[in-house]
């Protein structure tokens, strides 16, 4: 899905078969059992081909409260150079932020972005994400209340 993409924005372990498989192990190790860091991935589909169009990840779900941020979590997304801006990423963040609210309770998300990439942030923001101030130069930091 990602192989070819020259985006700087797409981490590099979508990029490669071997950087991938290593992600993926990763995933169902350490991280998939953790207290503080357990997350998952999930596949982007569209539903008049059925290809895979983009990836949302979810992170930080950590079981232990945080008085900062209560019941907080993490959310990311990449979605393949063909399928940009035509609503994907759009839809299936609406989605994941629904459950997070509905489903898991959760009634912080934060989302992370290279300080370069205009169209996450600005899709973030249609999504009611608030930018944070402080952010250093290389990463912006977005927050929304989901209750």
């Amino acid at each position: 899905m990602f192989g070819n993409d020259s985006s700087p924005f797409v981490s590099e372990k979508f990029k490669s078969l071997g950087h991938l498989t290593k992600y993926v192990a990763f995933m169902l190790g350490r991280l998939r059992v953790s207290q503080t860091a357990a997350g998952c991935d999930f596949l982007i589909c569209c539903r008049q081909t059925g290809a895979y169009v983009g990836v949302l990840h979810l992170y930080d779900l950590s079981s232990k409260e945080d008085e900062a941020e209560p019941k907080a979590c993490a959310v990311g997304f990449a979605v393949a150079a063909p399928y940009r801006q035509r609503g994907y990423a759009f839809e299936a963040l609406s989605q994941l932020l629904q459950h997070l609210q509905q489903s898991l309770g959760r009634q912080v998300a934060r989302a992370y972005t290279d300080a370069e990439n205009i169209p996450a942030q600005k899709l973030l923001e249609k999504l009611s994400f608030q930018a944070l101030n402080g952010a250093d130069r290389h990463r912006r930091v977005f927050l929304r209340k989901l209750s």
